[in-house]
Parts: C-alpha cells; sequence; structure tokens
C-alpha cells in the first residue's frame, strides 16, 4: 500500500537522520554501565540496580528529542506543509526509539546473563518500563514547554527524585522498585509511558506552524 511504503521511507531517512545520533550516545551510556556497577555474578535484586539506576536513561536519550527537529518554526512549517502528518513523523521516530531500547535492554539482558547474573525476562521488561516512562515524560515536556532543555530537565529530576525517594512517585510505582527487593511496576510504569508519549504526540499536533 502507498501510505506503507510512505512511511516505512519516513523510517529509512528518520532513523539515519534523527535516530542515529541518540542511538550512538545511548550506547555510550550502556558501555559505561560496567565501569560505574559491578555486573558479574550478581543476584536478582544487584542484577536490577545497573539497570534501574543507569540504563532506564536511554529512555530518555531516544525519546526526548522525538519532536525536537520541529522546534524550529521554519523546520516546522515545512513539516506541516507536507502530505504526511507531522504527528506521523513523530509517531515513527518515537517507534524507532522505543525499539531501540527495547533491542539495546534484550542485549545488556542477555551480556548479564552471560557474566553469571540471575537475570530473566522481568529484568528487560522493568528497565524497558522505566525507560519509556521517563523518555514519554520528557517528550511530554518539551511538547507542552516546546523547549529541549525543559524536556531533559523534567525526566532527570523525575529520576533524581527518585534515587532518594522511599516510595513511587506521582502515584506510580518506584523506578527502583526491584533494586530494593519489591515487586517491580513494569506494567503500570509502561503504561504511564505510552499514555504521556500520545499525549505529547496530541500535544505537538496542536502546535502551529511558525510559532
Amino acid at each position: 500500500m502507498e501510505w506503507g511504503k510512505r512511511y516505512a521511507s519516513i523510517a529509512a531517512v528518520n532513523g539515519r537522520r534523527y535516530s542515529l545520533p541518540s542511538l550512538l550516545l545511548a550506547l555510550v551510556l550502556l558501555a559505561l554501565l560496567p565501569v560505574l556497577f559491578g555486573m558479574a555474578e550478581l543476584d536478582a535484586a544487584a542484577a536490577a540496580q545497573p539497570l534501574e539506576m543507569g540504563a532506564v536513561l536511554i529512555g530518555v536519550v531516544l525519546l526526548v528529542p522525538v519532536c525536537a527537529p520541529e522546534l524550529d518554526s521554519g523546520v516546522r512549517e515545512t513539516a506541516d506543509a507536507r502530505r504526511t502528518p507531522a504527528v506521523g513523523v513523530c509517531l515513527v521516530r518515537a517507534l524507532l526509539g522505543a525499539a531501540a531500547a527495547a533491542a539495546l535492554l534484550a542485549a545488556l539482558v542477555g551480556w548479564m546473563g552471560q557474566n553469571g547474573c540471575q537475570v530473566s525476562a522481568l529484568h528487560w521488561f522493568d528497565a524497558f518500563a522505566g525507560a519509556l516512562f521517563l523518555g514519554g515524560l520528557g517528550m511530554l515536556a518539551l511538547a507542552l514547554a516546546k523547549n529541549q532543555v525543559v524536556g531533559y530537565m523534567v525526566p532527570l529530576l523525575y529520576y533524581s527524585v527518585s534515587l532518594v525517594s522511599k516510595k513511587g512517585l506521582l502515584g506510580l510505582p518506584s523506578l527502583l522498585a526491584m533494586s530494593r527487593g519489591g515487586p517491580s511496576g513494569a506494567p503500570i510504569l509502561a503504561a504511564a509511558g505510552v499514555g504521556a508519549v500520545a499525549l505529547a504526540l496530541l500535544a505537538r499536533s496542536r502546535w502551529k506552524a511558525g510559532r
């Protein structure tokens, strides 16, 4: 179908132009984790620490920039004038970012398993849900404020407060639930992340060309 080919082309172009720099930065972040954390022969709770305290940040790296190119009024005016809806382009970028986060986290968890850590699919889902939530929160902040700095500050502030808080914030499960020996709040965090992304796209649809 024509729309399928069009969106496949959009994914290819945006994957190279916008997603690749974020992907490289995410790889650098993950490469630093073995330096910051011991990542061999860990039990289940200890193995969750580098995932919940470090790896989740790739969600911020990969998802916050999704709508950033259109912050420039000239780019936004051009994007809004095209036949393909600009929000559709942002959705493609968000899906690329989420897929990249899922793949990178799966590779990291697999590598930890090879190093003797007691990890499971729940560790992957827990880390992915946290990454999706933080990234979606940043996307929403950027879309509402129309400011990329705000888009990064809001999820990083949430993350920083979560490190010192014994409970979850905003009525949500803690980002560090498994690290602290509790049950994972991954399903709720993942749902909140999807909701934040959807709201961010809605807010982006209300941007006016040239403003």
